[in-house]
Parts: structure tokens; sequence; C-alpha cells
């Protein structure tokens, strides 16, 4: 072996492959240009970064998707002592100072290994659950090493020790009476390996990166085989969780299951699945989970049948439980959960809940408890469920499909997220107050409708009456909506949208023509109705838009100019210039009918009129009491004659006449 610091791949078709660490830094990644080149797609295309100083060892994850763990701690930078075990994904290697000891044969090698004969490695397997040696490895063994006698009187040695203190029948852990334990039996395709039944590799099972592990493998919480998984529950800690090691999957069916107890009940359990893709650009992560379920000392056994929609290619299992009990001050009252015999295994080819012409549901959970809408391969909804992960049914309705809570009498709380392509620019809704565009995170009560994505991948969510709304877009693409629904109410999905599209199309036909015909409010109301009722063509909805801002600006632009020769008739108490105004304020309301502007167009013209005759009265009175001051003028002047007619053109005026 070679002293200088290296690298040993412990898994996959390179295990017992050594790689020297070079230079200073070293890269690790599926890419080419890495230090450090691993094709395996649960590796990121630059994963981690390893610096080697005076102290030894530095191992920095570069963000990568999946993590790198140092012997099953998940770091983000950790220094290493040689011998620690690194993963990168799913890919296991182990450092190597070069300072191991040489065994027999001259190799360097780790203590609890050997050199074969033909220069592999030798590894000296645990005796298994009943004390034996697998007769194989032995045989391999015995070909290939020549310290083989002292090996089988090691072996045995441990053997005898583990049948020594393996427990009988009696020691259960099953209560009083209980019989021994019923052997394993892995079903057929499981993917978790030998971890299914936490007999081997129970390590490999692990709390999320965020919080401290409860669960713990032992013979009292077995079901069958040695050991089970025993979890004591803080009710004021919540959720208690444990994860499987990651496995690949594909779209498809498949069922997951486990079995749950409560010796003491006072509990609740639940089964889900995570499934995540190892794509950049895939899909974000999808947890599908059972509804809770109150747990006894009865053994419950949980399936979860579920979808794995296109895109995902990644699962953890996951075990979640929780104390049912009120939270107490003081010392908590530990609550135990066991669980046993968790699985995942392939169960077929996907089979939709319902057909919708290229699209289709998929149903996951018995009863359904989540729904993902696809077309044909490509994912639309990636997830429809209850917040309360309750049952929901699933309908077929005229040009969709209708979802709703089944026997809820309150408030129903759904949560649907939405595959980035669909809200690319945001997402229009409709409501009893018109539409509206959400470019960022909103509320909107009493929602009829929810538009997602344009053309033929265009979705929309049909509410029922008095929905709330809100909705938030997600840091890696798409938005999580949150509707609230009357009772057992839902919505339908529908995806049929030829009435639709026909009536925008007549609405900007009209409005396009009254526009060329210079009925302007006409045009502007077609347009502003097709927002508030028909935006389902994104192109006609652009459109409609642009041209709702540019009428609504030109109109506004015609009102500035109107104000202003209000105000020159005011400024100069001109009668010609007040009946301009009138004649152009009856314009403007007459060219925008129907519309806002014509209404404050409309509200100028009466007290432009009652001022107009105000200024005509103001100066017939002027002229009255010019005409009596001449008239008193020549009376003192003795001209009878003068006096009378003047006289009579006051009485003249004030009849009225001119």
């Amino acid at each position: 072996m070679s002293d200088r610091p290296s690298l040993r791949f412990l898994s996959g078709d390179r295990a017992g492959e050594v790689v020297p660490l070079t230079g200073p830094t070293f890269t690790i990644g599926r890419r080419p240009g890495n230090s450090l080149q691993v094709a395996d797609p649960s590796v990121s295309g630059k994963h981690a970064e390893l610096t080697l100083d005076d102290l030894g060892l530095v191992v920095q994850d570069l963000g990568s998707t999946n993590g790198t763990r140092v012997d099953d701690e998940r770091i983000v930078e950790e220094r290493v002592q040689a011998g620690a075990v690194l993963r990168f994904g799913n890919v296991e290697l182990r450092f190597e100072d070069g300072s191991e000891a040489p065994l027999a044969g001259g190799t360097s090698e780790p203590v609890g290994h050997a050199a074969g004969a033909s220069g592999g490695e030798l590894v000296l397997e645990e005796p298994d659950a009943a004390g034996t040696i697998d007769a194989a490895k032995l045989e391999a063994s015995r070909r290939g090493s020549k310290v083989l006698p002292l090996i089988i009187v090691l072996l045995a040695a441990g053997a005898g020790a583990a049948w020594y203190l393996l427990p009988s029948p009696s020691d259960s852990g099953g209560g009083q009476g209980a019989t021994a334990p019923a052997p394993v039996s892995a079903p057929a395709g499981e993917l978790l390996a030998a971890s299914y039944s936490f007999e081997a590799d129970a390590g490999a099972w692990s709390a999320p990166d965020d919080a401290a592990p409860a669960f713990d493998t032992s013979r009292m919480a077995r079901r069958s085989g040695r050991v089970g998984l025993l979890a004591e529950l803080d009710p004021a800690l919540g959720v208690q969780t444990h994860l499987s090691p990651e496995v690949r999957v594909s779209e498809g069916r498949y069922r997951a299951s486990v079995s749950f107890r409560a010796p003491d009940a006072g509990a609740e359990g639940r089964l889900a699945v995570e499934l995540a893709s190892s794509r950049e650009d895939g899909p974000r992560a999808l947890s599908i989970r059972t509804p809770w379920a109150g747990l006894s000392d009865e053994w419950l056994d949980t399936e979860l049948p579920l979808e794995v929609p296109p895109g995902y290619d990644r699962a953890h299992v996951s075990l979640e439980a929780r104390a049912s009990g009120a939270v107490t001050e003081g010392d908590p009252v530990l609550v135990e959960v066991h669980a046993d015999d968790a699985s995942l295994v392939a169960d077929g080819r996907s089979a939709p809940v319902l057909e919708l012409g290229t699209r289709a549901l998929l149903a996951s959970g018995s009863p359904t408890s989540h729904v993902t809408l696809v077309d044909v391969q490509r994912l639309l909804l990636p997830s429809i469920r209850r917040a309360d992960d309750g049952a929901l049914e699933v309908a077929s309705s005229a040009r969709g499909a209708r979802i709703t809570a089944p026997g809820a009498a309150a408030a129903s709380r759904w949560l649907v997220r939405t595959a980035p392509s669909l809200t690319e620019g945001g997402l229009r809704s409709l409501g009893t107050t018109g539409s509206a565009s959400h470019p960022a995170a909103f509320e909107r009560g009493e929602v009829e409708s929810v538009l997602l994505g344009a053309g033929r991948g265009l979705v929309t969510l049909r509410c029922d009456a008095g929905t709330a709304l809100a909705g938030r877009p997600l840091a890696g693409g798409g938005w999580e909506l949150e509707l609230t629904t009357p009772g057992s109410g839902g919505f339908v999905v529908q995806v049929d949208f030829q009435e639709e599209l026909s009536e925008a199309l007549q609405l900007a036909s009209g409005a396009r023509k009254a526009t060329r015909e210079g009925r302007v409010g006409e045009a502007l109301q077609a347009w502003q109705s097709l927002l508030d009722s028909a935006p389902y063509d994104r192109d006609v909805t652009t459109e409609a838009e642009a041209a709702v801002a540019s009428l609504a600006l030109a109109a506004r632009a015609e009102l500035g100019e109107l104000e202003e020769e209000i105000a020159r008739a005011r400024f100069f108490r001109l009668t010609d210039g007040y009946r301009g105004a009138i004649e152009s304020a009856d314009a403007l309301a007459g060219r925008y009918a129907g519309t806002e502007i014509a209404e404050q167009a409309e509200a100028l013209i009466a007290p432009l009129e009652v001022e107009l005759d105000g200024l005509e009265q103001g100066r017939v009175d002027d002229e009255l009491a010019r005409l009596e001051a001449i008239r008193l003028a020549l009376r003192a002047q003795g001209q009878d004659l003068l006096v009378e007619a003047v006289q009579g053109l006051l009485n003249t005026k004030q009849g009225g006449g001119r």
C-alpha cells in the first residue's frame, strides 16, 4: 500500500481501488475536471473538496444535492482522521494516511482484513444472528489466506459469544407470556436491502439532518428477528422522524410498509416516503404520507401504496411518531413507540386513477391521500393533498376531475404544489372582484378560479363558492398554493378549455373592431371583460392588458385636457368658453361610454351648466343697473321722452327679453 494519504473505495464497482490524494486540494464529483471523477448519479457535478495540511485532512461539501457524510454524520466542513469513512451521495470511501501497520504478505491493511492470494481483500465478517459463519466466505478465505486457522478460531469464539448473548424466547420483549419473535422474511423485490428489518445495517437509518436521533435498535422493540426500533417520545418535542438509507426508484407504483406499536398507548405513528430527484433541474422533493394512526400494544401493520411521478429517482422511507398526550410541566412522561419490518417494494407500472386525454391523475395512499397531475411524461402538479393528510375523493368531471374531502364538516385546507413550468411568470386568479395577476406571494378571498400555465399546458383549479386562496413561490421554482374550501367541498382540476378560449377570441375580435371604429369605451369594456372572465390564452391576455393600459392612458390624457379647458373658461369668465367645455365633456363621455372615464366626464357637465347660467344672469343684472342709472339721469335733466324710451327697455329686460 502507498505511504501517502489516499482514498479507498468501499462500495460499488470500484470497491478496493485506492486513489492517492495529490496536491494540497482535491475535488470529487461526477463531472470531468475533478481530481476524482465518480460516475454515480447520487454524486453531484462538483460534490466536495478535500484539503491536506500539516494537521491532516479537511473535507468540505460544495452544496451537493445528496450531501457529504463522515462516519454517517452529514457535514458541511469537517477535519477527519485516518480510517474515517467518507460518503459522497451513495459512494463510500475510507481515508487512509499511509500509516497502517503491514500485515502478512507484506501488504498494509487495516485490522480486520487480510490479503488473499490474488491480491484482493478478505473481509472478516461478523457472525450472523444465529452465530453462524457464511460457508462460501470461509471457503474463499481458505483458498486465499495463510492465516485461515487463526481466523477460524477467532470467528468460532465470536460465534460462541454471540450465541451466548442472544436473547432466549422468554426474553422477546413482547410482554408476559410472549413467544419467540418470528424469523425475518424479506419481501420479494425489497429495496431497503439489509436494513429493512434493522437486523443488519440499521445504522444506515438516521434522523433528519436538523434533528436529534430518537429511534435506536432494541430487542425489546422487535417483531421479527433479533431487534426492532424503539423511540422514547417526549410530548413537548412533537414529531420524531427516522429515515431509511436512500434507494433508487423510477416512475411507477410502489408499496411501503412498516409495523408500529406503543406498549402503553398514548402515541401515534405514520409512514411516509420522501421522493427526490438527482437531476439539478429536477422537481423539488416530495413527501407522501399516511394519516396519523393511534397505536396500542398490538402491532399495527401500516401500508402506503404510492405512485412515483416522472422526474423522481430517489426515495427514503420515513417513520414518524409523536406522543398524543398533553404536554405537562416538570419531568416529561416519555412514551415508547416500537417499529419493525419496514419495507419498500416496486408494485408494477403506473395506474392512473383518472385519464384526462393526454393527461392523467395518479393517486397515492389507501384511501387516497395524495394526487399528482402529469402530462405524458411531464409533471404539472406534483402534489395535491389535504393539509391534514386526510382522505380525498377523485371523480370525473365534464372537463377534468373533481377533488373533494369526503365527510369533512368544517372547512378543508388543501395544499397544491405546481411544477416550475406552470408558474414561471406567476399565476392569475379570478374572483368576485375580477381578475388579478400574482407575481409574488399573495392572499385572496372569494376565489372562483386559479389559472396555471399557458397553451397546451394550461391547468385551472375551478373552486367552489366561498374558497380562499393563498400562494407563495418556492425557492427552487413552482408555487405552493393553499386553498380553504367550505365543508366537504373542493375544486375541479380543469384541463379542457375550448369554450373559454372561444369566448376569449370573440371578445378580442370585438375589442379590435370597436377600437378601429372609434368606439373606445366599447373596446375598453371588451378588453376588460376578457381579463376578468376569460384570460385563458396567454397571447390574447397579454394583448388585452396592453390595450387596457394604452386606452386608459389616452383617456386620462383627454380628461386632463378637458380639465385645462374648464380652468381657462373659469379664469376668463367667458360664456363661450363654458359652452365649449360642456360640449367637450359631452363628447368625451360618449366616446368612452360605459367606462369610468365617461362617468367622470359626465360628472363635470352639470356644474359647468350651473356656472354658465350664473355668469349669464350676472351680466343681465349689470345691464339693468346701468339702464336704471341712465333713466334717473335723463329724468333729472327733464328729458321725459328719453326717460319713457329707457323705461320701456328696462321693462323688456326685466321681463326676460333681450
